[in-house]
């Protein structure tokens, strides 16, 4: 008698399982629609330059000593989060050198290396920046920054700006005046 409820019991959990994976299958194969390609930023002329702006230092070392509304020019990499471009607003997140790729790191797996996912949070956070473009009343441009001009997550950079730092925070915030990415 055991054995006849054991195999019973087995023959729903196979059962259950097969009914799941059924609907798993239906459930992916009637996906949504993809979302349209957000619109790409209109930047005022000058800040996509040829040339890198001079003086760059490391983002590392920028994020430890600039102050709010100091002029910095960083050299860096976009990366660091899981979508370091905004969709909708001319920002992205920068990375500081030091700061690996997933696609750098023994044993990748990682679908988007950018993302720096196998660091520790705190060094993600220790060795990031937010660079945005913003317009007269400082607020940021609407339209993503992915693809214009070449930038796109692992582009190496080089930004000038004025550096902002929210009161009793470690952010950095560089509002960009010129931007250089790295053939």
């Amino acid at each position: 008698m055991k054995t006849f409820i054991a195999f019973a019991v087995l023959s729903v959990a196979v059962g259950l399982a097969i009914v799941g994976c059924d609907n798993e299958r239906k459930s992916t194969s009637s996906a949504a629609p993809e979302a349209p390609a957000a619109a790409a930023a209109s930047l005022p002329a000058g800040v996509m330059v040829t040339d890198a702006p001079a003086g760059a230092q490391d983002l590392d070392a920028v994020k430890k000593g600039a102050k709010d509304g100091d002029a910095v020019v960083v050299s860096a990499w976009i990366g660091g989060a899981d979508e370091p471009m905004a969709k909708n607003r001319a920002i992205m997140t920068v990375a500081d050198k030091s700061l690996p790729s997933c696609d750098k790191t023994p044993m990748d797996t990682c679908k988007t290396p950018w993302d720096s996912c196998c660091e520790p949070t705190e060094m993600r956070t220790a060795k990031t920046a937010t660079v945005q473009i913003v317009d007269a009343n400082g607020k940021p441009l609407p339209g993503t920054l992915e693809n214009v001009a070449g930038l796109k997550p692992l582009s190496k950079v080089t930004v000038a700006g004025i550096a902002r730092r929210p009161a009793g925070s470690d952010t950095l915030i560089i509002e960009a005046s010129k931007i250089h990415v790295t053939p």
